[in-house]
Order: C-alpha cells, then structure tokens, then sequence
C-alpha cells in the first residue's frame, strides 16, 4: 500500500522528508538520496586463478548505486609481510547484481561471475580485464577460485596491535559471506549494488595487511554506523572485515589481517593436509582443504592451547611446512617500531619468514628506508634481534653521512646499555598513507 511505502522510505531519509500528498516519484527520489548519503562497506572477496599465476583480485562490496561517469574517492592500501606497500584508488567497480546482501558462498559468486540475480546493465565483473594488465585476461570467471571473509575471532592469532584478523568465510551453503549491512531497520533485505575492485599482480599466498582511507559514504567503515534512526536506515550488524578504514577522530588506520590465495601455476593439493603439521589443529577447520590449487591457504584454526607461526599453504602438491600450531613464541612482521633493530627495517623475507614468525627464524631484513642487508632473528621473548653472525641495518643511498635520526638498541636488556636513554614513542609509519 502507498501509506506503507510512504512510511518505510520516511523512516531512512536524512533532510528528506516526504508527506502523502506528494506523490511516488518523490518518495522514489528521496529513497535513492538516503542510499546514496548512507552506503558503507558490506563484504570483502578475492579471486585468483591458476590461468594466471602471482594475480589476485580484491572485491569490496556495498549497497550503493554504481558511481557510473564520476569517480569514488578513497583507497585500499596492502602491505604484505615483507613490508611491500601498496595503494589502490577506488575506480574500478562492476555490477553486484542487486543480490541480497546476506547469501550463500554459491550466490556470493554468482554475483561475481554474473552479477546474478538481477544484472543492472552496467558492466559484470566477469567482462572486465585486470587494471592495466589485460593480457592477464579478466578480474574473475568460472576459474578463479573466490574467497570472501568474516571477522576471525576469540581464536585468532596473536597481531600485535598490526589489524584485526578476517578469517575466509566458511562455504558450506548455510553461511552468508557478508561482514555488514545486510538488513534494513524494518527487516527487509537489503542487496548488494557494487563491487569495487583492484589487483595485485605478482604476488605470493600470504597474510596481508590492508586498510581503506579517504572515502566517502560510499566504502566508508561499517563501523561508523549509527543505530537504527531516521540517519541510518540499515540495521548495524557490521563485524570485520567491513569495520576496517582510518579513524574519522584520530586519523589512525583501523587495518585487518588476512591470507590471501595467490594462485602459482604449479600442482594442487588432492588431499587435505594430514600428520604432524596439522598437529594441534581444529579438525573441522580445514574440511575444505581437499583438491585444491597450488598457493590455495587452508583456513587452519588452532586449538586454544596453541599459537600459529606461518601460514598452511598449498605448494606444488604439497603443505607447506612453515606452518605450525605449538605452544612456542613468535615474532609479527616489523614495522620500524623494534627495540633492537634498525627502525627503518620493516619487512622480511625468507624461508619461514611471514607475519607470524617461530622463534629461532632468521630473516632477510627489508627496508622502508635505504636498502636492506643482513638478517634479524625472532628470539624466545617475541622481539627481533639483529643475527650475531650476520647483523641488519638499511644501506642509505643517499645522504649517508649522517646516522639514523632514531637509536635501536643491538643486544638483549641487560647484556649492553641501551644506545639510548630515551623511550621510542610507538609511532603508525607502517600504517600511513605513503
């Protein structure tokens, strides 16, 4: 009935109200401004594909309109474990098919690949190339194998104030894939519009950093939704990874952690990985580990009385051995804030060397400043420490007369006196805006 509609367009107008006598084209325009003042972030995806090795495709859903001719602003920016940045802008969107925002993994895909249910005529997701690679042929298709993520939990790893975890989302056919916004405040459904989308190309499996900044409503942080009201039409049931983004108060990113699947082009996993390198994992975890692509991360859960160092990756037929669940100490990726090594150092590289690092692993250092040499070691008290036998620092390539503005400490407390007397204030140069 029009009283009915009249109503439920009222209830989430912002400045824009709509009396009976006014007619349906302008409770029509009116419900499209609301959306467009109030869309935020509902569901982050990946794609990768073995027909396109090092290639792996971002997806950021929301409920708004395509941005059609105009441009949206903001960014994503992905930093992985050897403390490689980088930036994407949000000019690349594809049609999500209007589907109902709370779905199934099956339909979460059908989005993608066909912007099904209810394609809009703009472009679908499956017709567009890789961002300015389009031999590398297009963002997602039946091939890809399609990820989509949900907030980990109490049973997440350690991250060292660097993110919150996002774990894949279960595909068992009774989960929905999204992390927000996927019920209006009367209870209807609300569907998912578009996806925005980006792509790293040559790159491995891994955790990564990511964190979005300078948005607008469009892709703006679920979690700077108000409850229900006249301002905010959808309920708030928001969880991350859709909470992730740059803190509207302090300007401080507000990152998540993920495992990315990075197809490689070698041989896959037949069978689900077995024996002593899932010892101390949670069985159902890794159910959907089973004839899968080489550099597909089995989304491995510990039991509560172990800790994760590395990532359980499928390499060329085989589960990597980096991974483990024990009750050990680890060290996070560096992010120039270590006492005791160089603070330019905020990567690394190597065999076992990742986000979540086991102690007694000694890593290639990598820099944000100058260019890196030498190795650090993860030492039973969760710290980094310069190798004995093969000490880090960062070679500047220019202006090397001076030394580093900042002091670091080379040796355990207590063996040496500090270099200096002063505390290092925690600073965010590994999460800032380049």
């Amino acid at each position: 009935p029009a009283r009915m509609m009249v109503r439920r367009h009222v209830y989430g107008m912002r400045n824009c109200v709509v009396r009976p006598w006014q007619g349906p084209l302008l409770v029509l325009a009116c419900a499209l401004l609301s959306w467009q003042a109030e869309a935020h972030l509902s569901a982050v995806c990946s794609a990768t594909s073995v027909n396109a090795p090092g290639v792996v495709t971002l997806f950021f859903g929301t409920y708004h309109t395509n941005p059609g001719s105009t441009t949206t602003p903001g960014f994503v920016k992905i930093v992985s474990a050897d403390g490689n940045e980088r930036e994407f802008d949000f000019d690349t969107w594809c049609d999500a098919g209007r589907m109902d925002t709370a779905n199934t993994f099956a339909n979460y895909r059908a989005s993608l690949i066909s912007a099904s249910p209810n394609p809009q005529g703009s472009p679908v997701c499956s017709t567009r190339d890789v961002p300015g690679a389009a031999a590398l042929g297009k963002i997602v298709s039946d091939d890809h194998v399609i990820t989509c993520y949900t907030e980990w939990g109490a049973s997440a790893p350690p991250n060292g104030e660097q993110g919150e975890w996002s774990e894949q989302t279960p595909q068992d056919g009774s989960t929905s894939q999204h992390c927000g916004f996927a019920f209006q405040c009367d209870g209807d459904p609300e569907p998912l519009r578009t996806w925005y989308y980006n792509t790293l190309v040559g790159t491995k499996s891994g955790v990564f950093q990511l964190w979005t900044g300078d948005y607008d409503d469009k892709l703006r942080s679920a979690d700077e939704y108000g409850a229900c009201s006249g301002t905010f039409p959808l309920e708030k049931d928001e969880s991350w990874p859709c909470k992730m983004g740059t803190d509207p108060d302090t300007g401080e990113p507000k990152p998540i952690l993920a495992q990315l699947s990075v197809a490689d082009g070698d041989f896959g996993c037949s069978a689900a990985p077995s024996g002593a390198i899932v010892a101390n994992v949670q069985a159902s975890s890794i159910s959907s580990c089973s004839n899968v692509i080489s550099g597909y991360v089995c989304p491995a859960r510990c039991e509560a009385t172990a800790t994760q160092t590395g990532t359980l990756v499928c390499l060329n037929g085989e589960w990597s051995g980096d991974f483990s669940c024990a009750d050990r100490p680890l060290c996070l990726r560096p992010t120039g804030n270590e006492p005791y090594i160089h603070p330019s150092i905020t990567g690394i590289t190597g065999a076992g060397c990742e986000y979540l690092t086991a102690n007694g692993t000694a890593c290639d250092a990598r820099c944000s400043v100058g260019i890196g040499s030498g190795q650090i070691v993860c030492r039973e008290d969760g710290e980094w420490y310069d190798n004995p036998s093969n000490p880090a620092t960062c070679n500047l390539t220019l202006c090397t007369r001076h030394p580093p503005s900042r002091a670091w400490r080379t040796t355990p407390p207590g063996t040496a006196a500090r270099a200096s007397s002063g505390s290092r204030e925690r600073t965010t140069a590994a999460f800032g805006r380049s």
